[in-house]
């Protein structure tokens, strides 16, 4: 779109924003370090905002973010990422409103997507037929399940599955992103 500009960071936040999504990867060095690209300073100028961290632990200066969600001053909190996996801050899983032991894209519909779309451009590309049809596989899983599981009723429900479960024992974050694949479906 010809009308689009972008602003810089700094500038979005002078204006307000209602959320603020993270979804960049982690660097250090240069004029496009992301460490802490959302720290206290800037946190505290986004009074009732809602964050998301999607990108990678450090991204988000979690210390501050829970701090700042516990007294009040960020209005919603979600962390996927970690600055310490698998050995996250208990203080800041409990002071997030979601977290998940990093499981963005580690659903059953996710996996699928990330692994069969590219095999299947790349099989176009190369003049070879689909192997897989990747929107009926993802339908054949979500309606198949396992016979020993049911489906959770949306993927909500197994995104809050996955957050309670990390919120009651923290200390065990590996196992919880382990067992993700799986939370998808209830037990009967």
């Amino acid at each position: 779109n010809s009308n689009f500009s972008g602003v810089s960071l700094d500038a979005a936040i002078t204006r307000g924003a209602d959320a603020i999504t993270l979804h960049v990867p982690l660097t250090d060095a240069g004029d496009d370090a992301t460490r802490h690209l959302l720290d206290e300073n800037r946190l505290s100028k986004l009074p009732g905002c809602a964050v998301l961290n999607a990108a990678r632990g450090g991204v988000l200066q979690e210390s501050a973010a829970a701090r700042l969600r516990a007294d009040g001053r960020l209005g919603w909190l979600a962390i996927d990422t970690f600055v310490h996996e698998p050995k996250p801050d208990p203080a800041v899983i409990a002071a997030a409103d979601l977290v998940s032991p990093h499981i963005a894209g580690h659903s059953i519909e996710g996996k699928l997507r990330v692994a069969g779309w590219p095999i299947a451009k790349l099989r176009a590309a190369l003049g070879l037929r689909p192997n897989v049809d990747v929107s009926a596989e993802i339908t054949r899983r979500r309606t198949t399940p396992p016979s020993d599981r049911r489906l959770h009723p949306t993927p909500q429900a197994a995104l809050d599955a996955a957050c309670s479960a990390l919120k009651a024992q923290p200390d065990q974050f590996k196992r919880h992103r382990a067992a993700h694949f799986r939370v998808e479906f209830q037990s009967e």
